[in-house]
């Protein structure tokens, strides 16, 4: 048995219980207890097992980010997928405190779109990196209106046949889509979905607020990036905006960068529907930890400049270049939350979301070691991931 001992100063574990100076023992890759430092337990274990003990007494420690929405980052694109892009990206997340992601795919015409699925199912998750934890695929059955990146000549309707081959020929591996629920099929498409375990999204979309509470009804599970390429709030003719404030067991992605989302309506939205069913994503595009310059996203040409990204022909918004790290410090500069509740956004819900919060996503006995360990300005220190320190 491998055993450690990781003393530490607050311990927020995301179970809604937090320790003043804790102590976390650990063994193989998982949590055995959390405790206050010195306590009983604690002084049993040291001289039951003489566990190896690492000291980050001075940090705060918290479970790790989950990206569930990220395209990619140092020039690199999730949709040319190869083992050494997961790796080299799963590396660069751990800087940002990330221990868990899903590789987020655009649009692509359906042979290359099961090219691309295939290859994921070869690949595995890096070592010495952030948790690949599989694939969510954005689209391709979206609305025209509100395409925003994705390259319409490639939308479609949902096809139940085409999910079947999906699911198969990626191996388990597909674990999030985001989809428009107002289009043709939807009503036996979403419930397929839910049949093999995938989360549903809803986004891209031109659906009525009564369109996407049906969608609801039938098993989505939340709004991609909340507020991005989808019909409003508007006083008269809501839209899915509207059901997502409305609606309380699902959950929201919201991209906390300042600029996707002005930083009041982020006020706003937490305010609204709360820390329970907010969802902290990057949706990062290649440009991400890069120096400013031009990228490929999509296919489509894009220019990063100043914590921006955007179309070289259109201006429009092309993802965003923040790491997970500046959403958890934004969400709190933004609406005063406490940190506790970042955790909830950043590591508990998105766990929650794709169905592995028995896992990970909150510090819990059996759940992974998968932590992280801040100083006073919120910065990532240390990484943990299965109780080995990779950073």
């Amino acid at each position: 048995m491998n055993n450690k001992l990781f003393l530490c100063g607050k311990v927020i574990t995301g179970e809604k219980k937090s320790y003043f100076r804790g102590s976390i023992a650990t063994e193989n890759d998982e949590i055995l207890f959390i405790a206050e430092n010195g306590d009983e337990a604690t002084n049993e274990f040291i001289q039951n097992f003489r566990p190896k003990i690492i000291d980050l007494s001075h940090l705060t420690i918290i479970p790790g980010f989950i990206d569930i929405h990220t395209h990619g980052a140092l020039g690199l694109d999730f949709v040319n997928p190869t083992q050494r892009t997961v790796d080299r990206i799963a590396r660069q997340f751990v800087k940002e405190g990330v221990t868990g992601f899903l590789s987020s795919i655009m649009v692509l015409p359906r042979k290359e779109e099961l090219r691309v699925l295939k290859k994921y199912a070869t690949l595995t998750s890096p070592h010495q990196g952030a948790r690949w934890l599989g694939i969510h695929n954005e689209g391709p059955y979206m609305s025209h209106e509100y395409k925003a990146m994705m390259d319409e000549r490639y939308l479609r309707l949902p096809d139940i046949n085409e999910l079947n081959e999906n699911v198969h020929v990626a191996e388990g591996k597909l674990r999030m889509i985001t989809l428009a629920p107002e289009l043709k099929g939807m009503e036996e498409f979403i419930p397929a979905c839910k049949e093999k375990g995938i989360t549903v999204m809803m986004g891209h979309s031109s659906a009525t607020a009564p369109e996407v509470l049906h969608a609801i009804s039938l098993g989505a599970d939340g709004f991609t990036h909340l507020y991005n390429a989808m019909t409003q709030h508007t006083h008269r003719n809501p839209g899915m905006v509207s059901a997502a404030l409305l609606k309380g067991e699902t959950f929201a992605e919201l991209i906390c960068d300042g600029i996707h989302v002005d930083p009041l309506v982020i006020r706003l939205t937490y305010q609204t529907i709360g820390s329970e069913r907010i969802v902290l994503v990057s949706d990062a595009m290649p440009g991400k930890a890069m120096a400013d310059g031009e990228f490929v996203f999509g296919g489509i040409p894009c220019i990063t400049k100043n914590g921006k990204a955007y179309a070289r022909d259109t201006g429009r918004i092309a993802g965003s270049v923040i790491g997970m790290d500046d959403a958890f410090r934004n969400i709190q500069k933004f609406t005063g939350c406490s940190m506790e509740d970042a955790v909830q956004m950043c590591s508990v819900n998105p766990s929650k979301l794709i169905h592995l919060d028995q896992s990970i996503g909150s510090l819990h006995p059996h759940k992974k070691a998968d932590f992280i360990a801040l100083d006073n300005d919120m910065k990532v220190v240390s990484v943990i991931i299965g109780a080995e320190r990779i950073l």
